[in-house]
């Protein structure tokens, strides 16, 4: 492909993402949905562009994405309100999750002949939800803050569990048994000192940036370099970068917000974020997600009619068990319209395609070096099919649920527009 297609073709779909968002309420549809459809068109269906002609820019670039994503919803979360809502959005990820996780039990053992590791393996990479599509949505549809905030904790959360777990369970299949203490402990330590690292940071870093950057010109870019590294040191100690870079976020969004610490730490006046850094910041998002969203479109493959019939039946699963979670916890203080909004809100996406192509990964490694002995070939053999089997499953769950997210907002926003005319 040559360099001015590829060009003409990144300005386009900045275009047609702006399109699609001016004319956002009057279709009620995301530009999520119709840029990884483009994805689908130029990657699995026409056969254009494939995610091995992207190499080692493609996870570079995802990762990238998270980063920024992340970041700046932090800055934008109100800390009176995160106060408010943290117990709920903790209760919805882990209830939505531990549903994820029984699910893919059920659907594994049943019906796709998986083992039971494998198959608990397939409900936690799927257990979450995807910030960067998340995210976005929520933000067009502008939702309730409280709402608002519930679904950027949930998504965060819930990345945080699906990693532990199904690493744990990944560890499990490979030497043949799983230490819950060993999971709970790891989440805990990855949570929690994540947030400390993410905070501390990021309260010092406002007033550095305050003090002594303000009157630097081409300052702003620092806090999302600085966000990169902390991803990066965070996940080299064995925490989870995400949790660290949204709590770095929150802090920086807020610290002028703090009482203790506008009073005695710092002389300045606006101990916070401008409205210039925070509009830089979002249209530095509005472009990266813009290609990841086709990114993703690219990288789905979908290679057995079965295994796209029961990654549907997954996804009704999970979201008829999200109603009922989100109408039991979200009585208080949300409206009717932001439960029925949340209860949509609950796409896959980065994390759990990433992760169900673990296991399929680790068996080809594994059959690679079994060749020539048959006792080990056989067995070989059956891990490269289940990890092929979660991977096909795991990616038509992330398009169909993506699918049906983006329907039923258009469902809700639809007959909330019906009953504003009767």
């Amino acid at each position: 492909m040559q360099i001015t297609t590829v060009l003409i073709a990144l300005g386009l779909l900045i275009f047609f993402s702006h399109v699609l968002n001016a004319f956002f309420d009057k279709i009620r549809i995301s530009n999520v949905l119709f840029l990884i459809l483009i994805g689908l068109v130029v990657g699995p269906v026409m056969g254009w562009v494939s995610p091995a002609y992207l190499g080692q820019f493609g996870s570079v670039f995802t990762t990238i994405t998270l980063i920024v994503i992340l970041f700046e919803s932090g800055t934008s979360l109100d800390i009176v309100m995160l106060k408010k809502s943290f117990l709920g959005a903790s209760l919805l990820t882990i209830l939505n999750f531990v549903g994820a996780l029984f699910f893919g039990y059920i659907l594994g053992r049943l019906l796709l002949n998986l083992d039971i590791l494998h198959s608990l393996f397939l409900g936690a990479a799927l257990g979450g939800t995807s910030s960067a599509v998340v995210i976005p949505m929520i933000r067009q549809l502008k939702s309730g803050q409280k709402a608002e905030t519930v679904l950027y904790l949930e998504s965060a959360l819930s990345d945080v569990l699906c990693l532990v777990v199904a690493l744990a369970l990944l560890s499990g299949i490979e030497v043949g048994e799983v230490s819950v203490a060993g999971i709970f402990q790891n989440m805990a330590v990855s949570f929690l000192f994540a947030i400390l690292l993410g905070a501390f940071i990021g309260f010092f870093w406002i007033l550095i940036l305050k003090k002594y950057l303000k009157n630097v010109s081409n300052s702003m870019f620092t806090s999302f370099a600085l966000a990169f590294i902390l991803y990066g040191v965070s996940e080299n100690l064995g925490l989870n970068g995400g949790i660290c870079v949204l709590s770095y976020g929150i802090m920086v969004g807020n610290t002028g917000n703090i009482g203790f610490v506008k009073k005695r730490l710092t002389d300045s006046e606006d101990a916070t974020l401008s409205k210039n850094e925070r509009s830089f910041f979002s249209e530095i998002v509005f472009v990266l997600q813009t290609y990841f969203f086709v990114y993703i479109g690219i990288s789905i493959q979908l290679n057995s009619v079965w295994h796209i019939l029961v990654g549907l039946m997954m996804v009704v699963a999970t979201f008829a068990f999200r109603f009922l979670t989100v109408k039991t916890l979200g009585k208080k203080d949300l409206s009717v319209r932001d439960i029925k909004l949340i209860t949509s809100m609950g796409p896959k996406g980065l994390v759990a395609a990433v992760l169900a192509s673990l296991p399929l990964q680790n068996a080809l490694e594994q059959a690679s070096t079994a060749i020539g002995k048959p006792d080990l070939q056989t067995q070989a053999d059956a891990l490269v099919l289940s990890g092929q089997t979660i991977q096909d499953v795991a990616y038509a769950v992330v398009l169909i649920s993506i699918i049906c997210c983006s329907v039923m907002v258009w469902m809700v926003e639809h007959r909330k527009e019906a009953d504003d005319r009767v």
